[in-house]
């Protein structure tokens, strides 16, 4: 790797990787919000979409079209202290990339008229948030959190600010902060460092080196003991409970990560298995740390019923009591931990785009290009002692403030929820407190036949960090009518959560201790397993995979919890106004072919569906047709075909195909609106009948799909960037 800087300032970082035929290039700025005065607030982000609107050299669309047209695809995003600019493309376009982000980020064009139109653009990007319930929620929280401080109010600004700005102002901002010594320049992919390196210096070193760039200090106050819940036109109520919590370079904060995991991340963790599946008081819990080098934020998410709201609260302060003072984090749940931060890392490294976003993100802090191992260090050297007094030092009621969501019409007491919060820490107190792919992976996959009705798909892989295995059949909503919809996306919920041999604390034990994934889903068409792990657990976690599909069982406690979860989201969908406008289109376009049903079925369906007739459908279906199983892996084709024969000598499905719904009716022209006068954005769908997999037109329609889509496509290029008619459009 390379690791340097040009002369004018520019910070580069170069690695090599020929594993995938592919480049990830992303040029990191620092700055973003906390940089903006109270008159420059969304400056940042409106810059973020300007920037590729065209150059003093290429036209308006000009730089998104070049790169779509080398296959790759372009973006940005901003937050609080960055902004960041990042294509991914073919090698072989390497120089041509660099030299379109160079061309961006130097010598945009801020034409005045693409100014206007892509004001109006972010008005709808703020708009859209509005009608996001999980926005709203978030930027309360911020608002109490990060007070004084700019985190406290949104990235993206208001309405009034951003239709105010003016041409010059943008101008005087851009000119100020996008100067050399305040970037960094990241490339990772197949190509020679040195060759880079050079078109690094060709494009961003011959740019005159910059003024001292004077940054805003940040000035952050959390303010406890506040409860500020909205009320609104929702069906999911959520509850936040969220405390203040030390910054990046803390070594608190790696305690309070760890914490965190093991309370509430993963299935198995405390909050999931007493709230979700003991008592089934939520369709979803979890725990999570937010450590920028400002400040941080430990928090408690949860989705409860209103009927379990006080109590959700509750439980929820109780077992952070309980980790505290009575049950610490355990030497087995460190571990846990570890084993996922390390699968996590593993993960980030199996893309280029990852590994760049990990340089990038890198260098924004003291550590540079080191972060991660020293992260990684920190994790490895904690211990539970340490967890306690980090959680001892932050975790108090009196560092803890509430927000959340609840429908419209319910009456909430704030002092019962905060009685019902003081009561669950003083549960376990010792008294009671108040208040790329290289050459050799892009080879053909060799398709084998295991038996009649068993087809192995195997990809070798000799850089692969990961052992993947998939197992798909048909199925899914094809599968399904009218009085049955839902059926296979309530079967997905809960295979691969025990078997004949193994409970559903087994199950989770042993995945959980692995770190591995192995889930099963439930699509259009298919139903299947997946498992990734990493290669030393192979052998293991193909025998818990094949046992998951040959011998399953649905455990009561988890088929209730998943009944509720469904229950939920069927009761919540309409949260959604996209989600509304989109199911319309589906039962118009096509009526009653199972393609126009909810995934997740109707109320009526759910309500029939009962766990050991599920089972018995499962069975059935899993016997009826040919399965494909999937693998990438670093070992030869002979190891894994042994493997997995060993596995699947009792099982001999049907190898003739299901006969499942055909295909749906030609769509009559019809219209259908809702009207909802609590949702600030507009949704418009329009739709024809597509195409069968294997029609020979498929491909056509596909090229079809590519011209009028992405940042370069007809659709985008009219009705965003000339007419400034919509936030987003994309075809499907």
């Amino acid at each position: 790797m390379i690791s340097t800087t040009l002369k004018n300032g520019v910070r580069v970082l170069i690695k090599s990787n020929e594993s995938v035929d592919w480049v990830g290039l992303q040029t990191w700025v620092r700055v973003g919000s906390l940089d903006e005065t109270d008159q420059q607030r969304g400056m940042s982000h409106l810059l973020e979409h300007l920037l590729f609107k065209g150059t003093e050299k290429r036209g308006v669309g000009e730089i998104a079209k070049t790169v779509e047209h080398c296959g790759g695809n372009i973006n940005a995003y901003t937050s609080f202290d960055r902004t960041v600019y990042y294509l991914n493309l073919t090698s072989n376009f390497t120089e041509l990339g660099i030299d379109l982000l160079a061309d961006a980020v130097f010598s945009s064009a801020l034409d005045g008229d693409e100014i206007e139109k892509e004001k109006e653009v972010v008005v709808e990007e703020i708009r859209r948030g509005l009608d996001n319930p999980g926005n709203l929620v978030g930027q309360k929280m911020f608002s109490y959190a990060f007070s004084g401080c700019e985190a406290e109010r949104p990235i993206i600004g208001t309405e009034d600010l951003v239709k105010g700005f003016t041409r010059q102002e943008i101008y005087n901002y851009y000119r100020y902060w996008y100067q050399p010594s305040n970037m960094t320049m990241v490339c990772v992919g197949n190509f020679i460092e040195k060759d880079c390196l050079e078109w690094v210096e060709k494009y961003f070193g011959d740019k005159p080196g910059a003024r001292s760039i004077h940054r805003r200090g940040v000035k952050r106050r959390f303010l406890p003991g506040e409860i500020d819940v909205l009320v609104g036109d929702y069906q999911q109520p959520r509850l936040e409970l969220f405390f203040d919590a030390p910054g990046l370079y803390d070594q608190d904060s790696i305690s309070l990560d760890l914490a965190a995991f093991a309370l509430g991340s993963g299935d198995s963790s405390r909050l999931n298995r007493r709230l979700r599946d003991h008592e089934r008081m939520v369709a979803a819990v979890g725990a999570s740390l937010y450590s920028p080098h400002f400040g941080g934020l430990f928090t408690l998410s949860s989705y409860p019923t209103m009927e379990s709201f006080y109590q959700t609260a509750k439980l929820c302060c109780e077992e952070l009591s309980r980790m505290l003072y009575s049950d610490p984090v355990s030497k087995h749940e460190l571990e846990k931990a570890r084993s996922y931060l390390k699968t996590d890392y593993l993960y980030q490294e199996e893309t280029i785009e990852g590994q760049a976003r990990a340089l990038g993100s890198a260098m924004m802090t003291r550590y540079q290009e080191h972060y991660d191992d020293v992260y990684l260090a920190q994790v490895g050297r904690t211990t539970s002692d340490d967890i306690t007094a980090a959680l001892r030092k932050w975790i108090k009621p009196e560092s803890m403030s509430i927000t959340g969501m609840v429908p419209s019409g319910t009456q909430l007491d704030k002092d019962k929820l905060w009685s019902a919060v003081e009561a669950g820490f003083a549960k376990h107190q010792p008294k009671a407190i108040s208040s790329r792919m290289g050459k050799p992976a892009v080879a053909q996959p060799e398709i084998v036949s295991l038996k009649d009705g068993i087809t192995l798909v195997y990809r070798h892989s000799p850089d692969a960090k990961f052992f993947n295995l998939v197992a798909v059949t048909e199925g899914g909503q094809r599968a399904e009518s009218r009085g049955t919809a839902g059926t296979f996306n309530a079967i997905s919920e809960v295979l691969a959560t025990a078997t004949g041999t193994k409970s559903y604390d087994q199950y989770l034990e042993m995945v959980d201790q692995k770190g591995c994934d192995l889930v099963s889903f439930s699509g259009k068409d298919s139903i299947g397993f997946q498992l990734s792990c990493i290669p030393e657990h192979r052998e293991e976690m193909s025998d818990l995979f094949f046992e998951s599909i040959l011998d399953p069982a649905f455990p009561d406690q988890q088929w209730q919890t998943a009944l509720f979860g469904i229950k939920q989201r069927i009761e919540t969908q309409d949260d959604s106004s996209a989600a509304i406008c989109m199911r319309n289109l589906q039962e118009l376009i096509y009526g009653g072919h199972p393609y126009g049903f909810p995934v997740y079925g109707y109320a009526d369906s759910i309500e029939a569906l009962e766990k050991d007739q599920l089972l018995r459908r499962y069975i059935e279906h899993r016997d009826s047709g040919p399965w494909v199983i999937s693998c990438t892996s670093n070992q030869p084709l002979e190891e894994i075909e042994a493997l997995i024969n060993q596995r699947i000598s009792s099982w001999s499905p049907n190898s003739r195909p299901r006969l499942l719904v055909p295909k749906c009716e030609s769509a009559q022209s019809e219209l259908s609106y809702s009207v909802d006068k609590s949702r600030e954005q507009a949704h418009l769908a329009v739709g024809f009948k597509g195409l069968r997999w294997s029609d020979q037109d498929r491909a056509a329609l596909d090229i079809i799909s590519t011209i009028l889509g992405g940042q370069g496509g007809r659709l985008f290029l009219e009705l965003r960037d000339r007419q400034s008619l919509a936030y987003s459009v994309s075809p499907i």
